[in-house]
């Protein structure tokens, strides 16, 4: 099974844009998720576009995976998803 999130921004102008696609596979037999993040055309064509991550997403058309195997997502989205982010 495979989870699909879109994610949104609320750009200062009070726009709000999808910002990419976040995909998370199943856990493996050790518990690790492979997680990746794409931009989505749109924000990277807008000019209020900035990375999400500088170090980790910066403004490209790749697929970016996830470095955290036990989350399965980036850290910048990490505390949003997170039980007491809710």
């Amino acid at each position: 099974m495979i989870t699909k999130l879109d994610i949104w921004l609320s750009l200062p102008t009070r726009e709000t844009v999808k910002a990419g696609e976040m995909v998370v596979k199943e856990p493996d037999i050790r518990g690790a998720l492979k997680g990746q993040f794409r931009y989505a055309m749109e924000y990277l064509k807008s000019p209020h576009a900035f990375p999400l991550d500088p170090l980790h997403l910066p403004l490209e058309m790749d697929s970016f995976d996830a470095d955290r195997p036990y989350s399965g997502v980036h850290g910048v989205f990490a505390d949003a998803l997170s039980a007491d982010g809710i």
